[in-house]
């Protein structure tokens, strides 16, 4: 599903000097996947000024421990502020036996004319009580999944304390949103000099309501609450903070998923920042597959290039990437456009210059490479948050851990990522990892003081003896193992006879 021709332009047009900086704080996540309770806290959230520093957040345990929900979350939050529906296998991330899960999270909203203040964003999302119609086609499609419940917290009053500004339900026999008065001034608002418009405006609310419910869509961030509503609100930060976290939501957060991250092949995009109706975007390019793309994007392409390239030389030492030019092509609107392929190049000993289509390089490099914008993003953007599962997956684990260093000095933006090797974890500060634990309700936990030894020898020490109070490691025997795998071996030769 697309974002709306009118949302896009709402936040594209805002200029890059009224672009807020959001920050992530804190994410609480409650009956998701096999996490019943579990809080993160971003490590600039221990200071006192977040928006002045930039986070590296490594989440490390073993498989099946909760780190991938973090990820899944934060994609699910981000879903939702663009205002997107539900994906219709959201249903297997609730608990199982659970009727709802709960997503809360918390950030800090930069201004350039006044003072920064933070904002809390929970969604709740249920099993749908009945099945929703698809009216794009003729055939029925089961809504699984509904947003019940959504609250905003934001500071209000005279006295700037957190409160609710806006709760939804879904429940058609409650009102569609609280508290009572500032719905009844948004209906006031919409109704204008019309007799009936009040009447009118609570009905087009209950619509919205309909259709935010039977899409699986959020109704705070929903495209039609941002189009006929979000005008009629108070003259207060609310307006303001909606847009500000559905823009960094649209245009500065991304998210690489677990499948992306691991079976690289035709998934993986190459991202050029490009220059577009007033501000930066990332323009994808297929790394498997040639993409055509307008005049003044390809004209754009060799200053970004040149820089992308800086990094990755100093990455990979004699690896750089081209865009070669396969041609003129008509393109879809009838404009003409330039068909591009990405190119691998290497510096050879003869001093000539070996060119191979990108693709063929390896998974780890072409991870590298379709990463690079926003890790460069994250070192020179404060608005930048990117959120990548199995971080470490394909790539070189010194090489990994050199990365992290240098970003962990220069990161002005927000990366958060989990892995399985502990090793270039040990190249960031204590309060930079996050360990996920064995105990379903309190599934994460940072140290609460600096590790004498390196990470490693204090992660071992602690799946051996506890010590931190929760479980690190669901004990795995490997006398156990052993004869397991002698078992089902002998197994599968008996079956073969």
């Amino acid at each position: 599903m697309g974002h709306e021709p009118d949302i896009i332009d709402m936040v594209m047009n805002m200029s890059m000097i009224e672009m807020p900086v959001v920050k992530i704080r804190r994410l609480e996540i409650e009956n998701f996947k096999n996490v019943k309770k579990g809080t993160i806290t971003m490590p600039s959230a221990l200071k006192a000024d977040v928006a002045g520093y930039g986070d590296i957040l490594g989440i490390y345990g073993q498989n099946g421990s909760g780190k991938t929900a973090i990820v899944d979350a934060l994609d699910t939050i981000k879903t939702l502020l663009c205002g997107m529906a539900l994906p219709d296998d959201m249903r297997h991330l609730i608990m199982y036996g659970e009727n709802m899960c709960r997503i809360s999270v918390e950030f800090e909203i930069t201004p350039k004319d006044f003072e920064r203040f933070r904002v809390s964003y929970t969604a709740e999302i249920s099993h749908a009580a009945e099945a929703a119609e698809d009216k794009q086609g003729d055939d029925k499609q089961n809504r699984d999944v509904e947003v019940s419940r959504e609250v905003l917290k934001m500071p209000c009053g005279a006295a700037g304390r957190m409160a609710k500004y806006i709760e939804y339900t879904s429940d058609e026999s409650k009102p569609v949103f609280a508290p009572d008065n500032r719905r009844k001034s948004i209906i006031q608002s919409m109704a204008g000099d019309n007799p009936e418009g009040e009447i009118n405006a609570a009905l087009e609310l209950k619509l919205i309501r309909a259709l935010a419910k039977q899409n699986g869509e959020s109704f705070i961030f929903g495209n039609r609450t941002t189009r006929k509503v979000l005008d009629h609100f108070d003259g207060d930060i609310g307006p303001y903070a909606i847009t500000s976290l559905k823009l960094f939501a649209m245009v500065n957060m991304t998210v690489i998923d677990g499948i992306t991250s691991l079976f690289s092949s035709s998934n993986m995009l190459f991202r050029v920042p490009i220059r577009d109706k007033g501000g930066i975007v990332s323009k994808t390019i297929k790394i498997y597959e040639p993409t055509v793309v307008n005049m003044d994007e390809y004209e754009q392409m060799e200053g970004p290039m040149k820089n992308l390239n800086v990094v990755l030389g100093a990455l990979i030492p004699g690896l750089q990437i081209a865009v070669h030019d396969l041609g003129k092509e008509t393109m879809a609107d009838g404009k003409e456009g330039h068909r591009i392929e990405l190119m691998s190049q290497r510096q050879m000993s003869n001093d000539k210059i070996a060119e191979v289509p990108l693709k063929y390089e390896s998974n780890g490099i072409v991870k590298i490479a379709s990463l690079l914008s926003e890790i460069v993003a994250v070192c020179s953007d404060p608005v930048a948050c990117l959120i990548v599962d199995e971080f470490d997956a394909s790539i070189n684990e010194y090489l990994l851990g050199e990365l992290l260093s240098a970003m962990s000095s220069a990161a002005k933006g927000q990366l958060i990522f989990t892995a399985h090797n502990l090793r270039p974890l040990e190249m960031l500060d204590y309060r930079s990892v996050i360990f996920s634990t064995s105990n379903a309700n309190d599934r994460y936990k940072r140290l609460s003081k600096k590790p004498n030894n390196n990470l490693r020898s204090m992660y071992i020490r602690e799946a051996a003896i506890g010590g931190e109070g929760d479980e690190l490691y669901s004990d795995a025997d490997s006398i156990k193992i052993g004869r397991a795998l002698r078992k089902a071996g002998k197994g599968m030769r008996d079956a073969g006879k």
